[in-house]
């Protein structure tokens, strides 16, 4: 008698083959030659047609996944295929319902390698499908399309969109969620149709305007988002972080004010099932892309954001051996939007301090840590001992990335003063100018990027703001942290800089970057620098031959006069387009006073009128000079005092990127690069036609 375990195999082997040869014969029942004269299967027949969908769905059912590659399956796979998509694509009744379910079977059965050549038509055929009137048909069709597009290579993904977007699946999908009927049917049996189209969304950037552009479809989206079942909302989560990856979308799901955001708090709640909790954090994840559209928006539910994060963290550190794989889930999505939210400048950086960040991320980090080492009572060897143990038996060793990426921020660290850290750090800004290393953030912390963040759309330039020279990038946020401590404790000192280069290689140098073709954040921390070490603005070669003009007095049409006699010829062209607050009132160009002015007949003179700006006493001539250099040429040197004048009028006359450079602020994460920009100086010349 033969043992259970073989005779298993070779009943198995035997059964597979039985029900091949039954598929076999099903399959010649509707094959037939074409006018090409090849063997193809064609069969309106309901029953023969309903035989073979039976046939296909008991062999697949009996070959295990390690037998795909079997001569067998191999073999037969396209005329299972193709015998599907004639049924799907002749939308025979119950005959299309069935070739649906098995579609389902087929692509969650075979391996991608074996099923990509079929890939296209099998999307083709169950796309056309998709519209039917039976919501079951719909939704088989859905899930069968969900799985090939979550695994469709990235070769094959303009052919496929061309296939969705000829038989209309979104606008299909729109019209289906949008019409649904609850009190027919409850809204979970259509949850197949909001992934599906929460996986084109995020695939596919032109999917997203036909979904936040229909008014009806966001109403209901809405409606299904506030009930109280979860197992719906989870789905709506996933489709407005889909929609939220392009920047209008996320404006358009905020439009409805405060409501959206705080269920997406609430389902970040402890109380809520995890795979809610997850779908909750990468909503906003999406949403903080932009700080104009997201950050800002939720600024009236931060402190609850804050409070979520920081009791995900709370609840896996305390207890982290008897973690479950989802609760790991929603502490990575956690941690990843405190890395993604706190590269922007706000409030909730403060938040985050009241609810013990610095408490949540050494647990993290180490696990339960005796409470000594909050009171920094213990020695500097016992603490490392302590933080040794930590790290090896850390139980969320993939999130130390995060970790470290936060600790990174000059708003969470300590910096050190001494030699061989500020040797070490101006050795490396060295280093980096002079040799062109360049890559991406993308590149050496993917942790940040979640599937398809890459695929966002209209979300302005924030996105390429480190630009691909992120090691130069971090190297001048080091370099400018060691230069700023020493001027906050009233010790500025640059000798350390000697090690490196000169101070007048480095200024040099800086000032290159701000001219130059670099990425926004790159320029910003090197004219952060520059206002360190005395140079204030945003230098550009088109601000050097500008300012060229304010040396002499041609074409002037401005005097400022001080109370102590000085004078100051000027521009009002150049005033109006770089700071208009310093015209006189009713100012306006000479060619726009005199109708009989033609720019022709001034060619050869260089007189012109000026009207003649008296000053108060409280304007300082060296602060007004330099003001106008600036003005003219985008940047300015200036000693601490004259800085200090200098400021207040820069504020008087609303010189935003001024003020913010003589503070000596960080640059906000985002904000674009100020240019020299004369287009409000362009206008007509003046000629006059007969």
């Amino acid at each position: 008698m033969r043992s259970s375990k073989g005779g298993g195999r070779v009943e198995s082997s035997s059964h597979i083959h039985t029900l091949h040869r039954r598929l076999h014969d099903a399959l010649n029942l509707g094959t037939r030659f074409n006018e090409q004269n090849t063997r193809k299967w064609m069969c309106t027949d309901n029953e023969v047609q309903r035989h073979v969908v039976r046939s296909i769905a008991a062999f697949l059912e009996s070959v295990p996944r390690e037998l795909c590659y079997h001569h067998l399956m191999k073999d037969s796979l396209p005329d299972i295929v193709y015998s599907l998509v004639w049924i799907l694509e002749d939308k025979n009744g119950a005959a299309s319902s069935m070739a649906a379910d098995v579609a389902i079977k087929l692509v969650s059965a075979i391996p991608n390698a074996l099923l990509k050549p079929f890939i296209l038509d099998l999307s083709h055929a169950l796309s056309c499908l998709l519209p039917a009137r039976q919501i079951q048909i719909s939704v088989a069709c859905a899930t069968a399309l969900n799985l090939i597009i979550s695994n469709v290579p990235s070769k094959s993904e303009e052919a496929l969109w061309e296939i969705l977007k000829k038989s209309e699946v979104v606008l299909h999908l729109i019209g289906i969620i949008r019409d649904f009927s609850g009190a027919v049917n409850p809204v979970e049996c259509i949850q197949p149709l909001f992934s599906l189209l929460s996986t084109i969304l995020c695939r596919w950037p032109l999917s997203r305007f036909s979904v936040w552009s229909d008014a009806k479809l966001m109403e209901a989206l809405y409606d299904i988002y506030v009930k109280p079942d979860f197992s719906v909302r989870a789905e709506v989560l996933k489709l407005y972080s889909a929609i939220a990856l392009c920047g209008i979308g996320a404006k358009k799901l905020l439009e409805r004010g405060e409501g959206i955001l705080l269920e997406m708090v609430e389902c970040m709640g402890r109380s809520r099932p995890h795979h809610v909790r997850i779908e909750a954090f990468r909503l906003a994840q999406c949403i903080v892309i932009n700080e104009e559209t997201g950050l800002k928006r939720m600024s009236s539910c931060c402190e609850p954001v804050v409070k979520a994060i920081i009791n995900a963290i709370d609840e896996c550190s305390l207890q982290p051996e008897i973690v479950t794989n989802q609760q790991t889930c929603v502490l990575e999505e956690a941690s990843r939007l405190v890395a993604l939210i706190t590269r922007w400048a706000g409030q909730h950086h403060n938040y985050f301090w009241k609810h013990g960040i610095d408490r949540a991320l050494l647990c993290l980090l180490l696990g339960k840590c005796p409470k000594q080492l909050y009171e920094g009572i213990l020695s500097l060897e016992d603490e490392i001992h302590i933080v040794r143990d930590g790290l090896k038996s850390n139980y969320f060793p993939g999130l130390r990335v995060y970790i470290w990426e936060i600790l990174g921020l000059p708003q969470y660290t300590m910096w050190d003063k001494n030699a061989e850290c500020r040797k070490a750090i101006v050795s490396f800004v060295k280093w980096c100018l002079s040799n062109e290393v360049h890559f991406d953030r993308v590149s050496y912390s993917p942790h940040l990027h979640f599937n398809f963040h890459e695929r966002a759309c209209c979300q302005g330039p924030s996105k390429e703001w480190e630009g691909r020279d992120v090691l130069l990038l971090y190297s001048f946020v080091g370099l400018a942290e060691l230069i700023q401590l020493g001027s906050l404790t009233n010790e500025r000192d640059t000798s350390f800089l000697s090690i490196g280069f000169t101070e007048d290689e480095l200024i040099s140098q800086l000032q290159d970057i701000c001219s130059g073709c670099y990425a926004p954040g790159l320029k910003w921390y090197a004219a952060h620098i520059l206002s360190l070490l005395g140079f204030y603005g945003f230098p550009s070669k088109f601000g050097n031959k500008i300012g060229r003009a304010l040396e002499g007095c041609a074409y002037s049409d401005i005097r400022f006069i001080h109370t102590n006699g000085k004078s100051l010829n000027v521009h009002g062209v150049i005033l109006a387009a770089r700071c208009a607050s310093l015209l006189p009132p009713n100012w306006l160009p000479v060619n726009e006073k005199d109708p009989n002015y033609s720019s022709f007949t001034d060619k050869n003179s260089s007189v012109k009128t000026q009207k003649e700006v008296c000053l108060s006493s409280h304007v300082d001539d060296d602060a007004m000079a330099k003001l106008l250099e600036y003005v003219y040429r985008g940047y300015l040197q200036a000693g601490e005092e004259l800085a200090k004048k200098l400021r207040s009028l820069a504020k008087h006359c609303r010189i935003q990127t001024l003020v913010h450079i003589l503070c000596r602020r960080r640059p906000k994460w985002g904000t674009p690069f100020p240019i020299f920009n004369l287009v409000a100086a362009l206008g007509p010349v003046g000629h006059h036609f007969s």
